[in-house]
Parts: structure tokens; C-alpha cells; sequence
């Protein structure tokens, strides 16, 4: 008999997916064992729900299709909803699937508390986080619930989508039938008189630049956005999570803006008198906490496929509803151009005078910066770097120098500590490419178990783990706020020896602790690592800290 299960199976081949992730569980067994025959899907075994969601929105990021999820009713669905969590606040379209107990046993009443054991509404709690969600209550909802989730996952601006699918349907027979597909002819617009409106402020500004965000990217236009910055010539500040828009050595990449952004990157935006802010949300850690000094003394020309965002915190002088791979391809065909002499050459005289490693207050030789430009020369070959949330991610986007082609990708909106370990399994998972994660001490412990899942399938991942001893984002603002009374950050904190404990999981490790072991490492991985999963701890200072740092009461000018 062709099961629900099997169908599910091939609506997901259907739709691309190459990887599912899943914590086996009794309400799933049916969709797993389905999954499992297709050859063109591999199904991959974490010991966490939330870990296996991350997974999931790694690959799903990297490789611009849908991961899939798979999670057994009760406490494995409600482990998932940190990760949707972080799929829909930074747009990232992933399929959370959940087994629900048998239909009999789902409560009649809302006034009952629970009716099967593990019983849950799954679809009812993760409503709010996400862009479609549905229970299925017969097979022949199955086929048009499983395209309508898809379609919303992938259009407009992406999010993730849920589906929760009792145990007793899984296993009947599916409903066959092929819906009639009615052709829409879709109007799409020409943004001619936009591009004009743009053609004319580039021409009247002395120092126009351009805010890329993660929408280049989610949109799938970071070659059109390459080329348009090449054909127009104007530079480029950065949120956290378009980092890998531009590479590093582009002459027109002036950086990370923000509170943790580089001087010289929030200098040029306060020199700015023209900001394009393409596919950014404006969030207060871009802007700063003034709305007021963020639109002082220049015009704002806004782009973005979600028009909620357009209407959000700050108010453009000009917005533009736009799917920005569209919108890039028509102004490719424009006459936007600049001179971007006088601007590089400012940028160029202020990246002289505050370079990054002058940044920390702290003497010690083994440095942030040193740390993350070694890594960068290791890892120039990696696919990507999985960078995890805390101190460390600051000094990465700060730091790491990206070739062309390798992506960045973290935590974003959610800002969710544990993230990058697992994503760097459904990276690797999916594709077979190496990554490279880099995690804090507190972040590692929270994900300690998927160093047998990265050991167990022999991944080309390189672990960074960056232990300085402590939670340091929040021991910095306790300094800062709190008359550094370092409460659970270091008082009452630990951090075991991760070297000692990949080499108890069975994977290599090297540990870090002074500028010469730094310097050999990239031979000694060379010589002794070539495949396979490796842990390289480095240990760090405390006193160090991400910096430069935008003051709470302060405009991005003033860093």
C-alpha cells in the first residue's frame, strides 16, 4: 500500500530536499522509515530536537532550499521552537514536520489540559513563529497542505512552515489526484520610475552608499548585487547577517556597520549624504538607539519584499516594495554611477588610524584579531563559517576575511547560542564540503552531545571553540551596567577542557594558549588533520572584548 508516509516522502524529493534531520521518536517512525527509502534524500540522526532544527536551517541557508525537520509529538515538538524561532526572524525557509499522537487520543475540549500521552497542539503554539502551520485530519489534505506550506515557505520573504500529521494517517492509504493548475499570468512591475528617482539622488549626492542586508541574499541575488556595485561604483557598508555579500578585498566593501561595527564603516555612514539600504530590517544594533541621528543630514532609499519592515522603526524618505533580485536587474540596465575616489580614500586614512587590533584594551599578544585572521588563513578553502552568538561572533564579522564565494552564517534576530555546531552538521551533512565553526565556551556546552553526531558521520568540520573562561557578552554589559558584578557570567560560570573532551568523543584536537602554538597551526592541521572532524580550542583572555562598542546614549557617528 502507498501510505501518507510515502507520499510525504515524495512531495519532499519533489520539492529538492536532499537532507532531513531528526531525533527518532515513536509519533515520526513511520514519516523516517518512509524518508529513509528515498535515495535521493539522506536522513541524518542528532541527539537534540533543537539541534536537528538548527541543522536543518544551516542547509537550508547554505544551499538556498528547504531543510526538513522531522520531531516526535510533546517535548520533541516543542525542542523545535527555538529553531523556528530563529528560521522566521531571519527568514530562513525550513519544514518543521511533527508526528501527533493517534486522532482518537487528541483532545475534544479546550478545556482539557492533555488527552494522549504526549499529546500537544504543536500547530497552535508555533502559530505566531511561523508563515503557515496546519494539523492534517485526513489523507486527502495531505497533497494540497504540503503544497500550499511550500509555496509559503520559499515566496515573498521566506520563513518556515509547520506540519503536524497524527500517527494513524501517516500510515493510510494516500489520496491520489492531481489538482488542475490554472496558469496566472502575473504582472510584473517594470520599477521604471524608481530606478529614474534613483539615477537622479545618486547623481546629486557627493557620498551616496549602500546598506546591504540578508535580503541580497535570501533573494538569491548576490551576483546582481556584485555586479551592480561594480557597475555603479558605490560603496558598501554591512549588517551582521550580509557579511558575505561582498569579499573582503573589494575595494568598495568599507565593512560592518552598528554598535559592534567598525569605526570606519559608521564614519562613512555618517559622512553619508545618500543611504540605499537594500534587504535590511533597520534593527536598533544597525541604526543605534537614535532614529533621528540614523537620518541626520542624509536621504534614505529603502528596498524591501516585505512591506510590514518598510512601515517598521524608521521611516525611509523613499521605500520600494521589491523582490530585489527584480529589482537589481533593472538597475543593472540603469544609468546609476559614481566617482567613489573621495570616499575610498577617506575610508582608506581612517582603517590606517584605528585599525581593529588597536581596538582592545587589553595587552595580552593572543588576540582577537589575531585569532580570527589565523583562521582565515587556514580556512580559505572552507565553504563557510558557522559562527555562533556571543563575543566571538563580533570579533568574526569584525575580523575574518572572507574569500570570494565562502559564506557566513550565524544567528541572527533570535540570536540563539548553540546554533553553530549543528548548522555546521547540516552544512557539511548536505553538501560534503568543509566548514569551519567557531563557538564560544558557553555556546559548546549547550551542544556537547553533537560532537558524537559530527564523529559518528566522519563530517569535514574544523571546530574553533574560543574559551575565554566565561559568558562574555553579558560580563561586559554587567561591567558596563552593573558595577561588574559578573553574576553567572563568571561567578558561578566553568568551562571544562574541550580538547580533552573531543578526544573522549574520539575526534582530534589541538589546544591554543600562546601566539607560537597559534602561529603552528595551520601546519600542524595541514600535517596531522587532512579529513575528517577536528576541535581546536583556543584560550583567551577574559579582559578582552568586542569592541569597537556603540555607548547606549551615543550615535554611530561618535564611535
Amino acid at each position: 500500500m502507498y501510505t501518507v508516509a510515502d507520499q510525504i516522502a515524495d512531495l519532499l524529493v519533489e520539492a529538492g530536499c536532499v537532507a532531513c534531520f531528526q531525533v527518532s521518536g515513536g509519533m515520526i517512525a513511520f514519516l523516517a522509515d518512509a524518508i529513509d527509502k528515498k535515495r535521493e534524500i539522506t536522513l541524518y540522526n542528532l541527539k537534540h530536537e533543537q539541534a536537528a532544527g538548527f541543522a536543518a536551517e544551516g542547509l537550508s541557508r547554505f544551499a538556498g532550499k528547504p531543510g526538513v525537520v522531522l520531531a516526535t509529538s510533546g517535548p520533541g515538538a516543542t525542542n523545535l521552537l527555538t529553531p523556528i524561532a530563529s528560521c522566521f526572524f531571519d527568514s530562513t525557509p525550513t519544514i518543521f514536520i511533527t508526528g501527533q499522537v493517534h486522532s482518537d487520543e487528541i483532545k475534544k475540549s479546550p478545556l482539557q489540559r492533555q488527552n494522549g500521552f504526549q499529546e500537544l497542539g504543536i500547530a497552535q503554539v508555533a502559530e505566531s513563529l511561523v508563515k503557515f502551520t496546519r494539523q492534517i485530519s485526513s489523507p486527502a489534505e495531505v497533497l494540497p497542505v504540503f503544497r500550499e506550506a511550500l509555496n509559503a515557505a520559499t515566496g515573498g520573504r521566506p520563513g518556515p512552515v509547520l506540519i503536524d500529521i497524527p500517527i494513524d494517517i501517516q500510515q493510510m492509504e494516500a489520496v491520489i489526484f492531481h489538482p488542475v493548475l490554472v496558469e496566472k499570468k502575473i504582472d510584473l512591475p517594470n520599477f521604471e520610475d524608481e530606478k529614474k528617482l534613483l539615477e537622479r539622488l545618486v547623481g546629486e549626492s557627493v557620498s551616496p552608499l549602500i546598506l546591504a542586508g540578508a535580503g541580497i541574499r535570501l533573494s538569491g541575488a548576490t551576483k546582481l548585487f556584485e555586479q551592480f556595485v561594480t557597475k555603479s561604483s558605490i560603496p558598501v557598508v554591512w549588517s551582521l547577517m550580509a557579511k558575505d555579500c561582498l569579499e573582503t578585498d573589494n575595494v568598495l566593501n568599507f565593512g560592518m556597520i552598528g554598535s559592534y561595527g567598525s569605526r570606519c564603516a559608521n564614519r562613512s555612514l555618517a559622512e553619508s549624504d545618500l543611504l540605499i539600504v537594500l534587504g535590511s530590517r533597520l534593527d536598533v544594533r544597525q541604526t543605534g538607539p537614535s532614529l533621528d541621528d540614523f537620518r541626520e543630514g542624509r536621504r534614505i532609499f529603502r528596498v524591501d519584499v516585505d512591506e510590514a519592515e518598510l512601515d517598521g522603526r524608521l521611516q525611509a524618505d523613499f521605500n520600494v516594495v521589491a523582490d530585489l533580485k527584480i529589482f537589481l536587474e533593472v538597475l543593472l540596465g540603469s544609468d546609476v554611477s559614481h566617482d567613489p575616489s573621495r570616499q575610498t580614500r577617506r575610508f582608506s586614512h581612517c582603517a590606517q588610524n584605528y585599525p581593529m587590533q588597536n581596538e582592545q584594551e587589553v595587552s595580552s599578544a593572543l588576540s582577537p584579531h589575531l585569532v580570527m585572521e589565523t583562521i582565515s588563513s587556514i580556512e580559505r578553502s572552507s565553504s563557510a563559517y558557522l559562527v555562533d552568538v556571543g563575543q566571538h561572533q563580533m570579533w568574526a564579522a569584525q575580523s575574518l576575511r572572507l574569500e570570494v564565494g565562502q559564506r557566513f552564517l550565524t544567528s541572527g534576530g533570535l540570536g540563539a547560542m548553540g546554533f553553530s555546531i549543528p548548522a555546521g552538521i547540516g552544512v557539511a551533512g548536505g553538501s560534503r564540503e568543509r566548514v569551519a565553526v567557531i563557538i564560544g565556551d558557553g555556546g559548546a556546552q549547550m551542544v556537547l552531545a553533537e560532537l558524537e553526531t559530527v564523529r559518528f558521520l566522519n563530517l569535514p568540520v574544523r571546530i574553533y571553540v574560543i574559551n575565554n573562561n566565561q559568558q562574555g557578552m553579558v560580563a561586559q554589559f554587567q561591567e558596563e551596567n552593573l558595577s561588574a558584578r559578573y553574576v553567572g557570567t563568571r561567578d558561578g560560570y566553568s568551562a571544562p577542557n574541550f580538547s580533552a573532551i573531543a578526544q573522549a568523543f574520539g575526534i582530534p584536537s589541538i589546544r591554543v594558549t600562546s601566539t607560537n602554538e597559534l602561529g603552528a597551526l595551520e601546519e600542524a592541521l595541514a600535517r596531522g588533520f587532512p579529513t575528517g572532524p577536528v576541535l581546536i580550542e583556543i584560550v583567551i583572555d577574559k579582559r578582552f572584548k568586542a569592541l569597537p562598542k556603540l555607548g547606549k546614549n551615543n550615535s554611530l557617528s561618535a564611535m
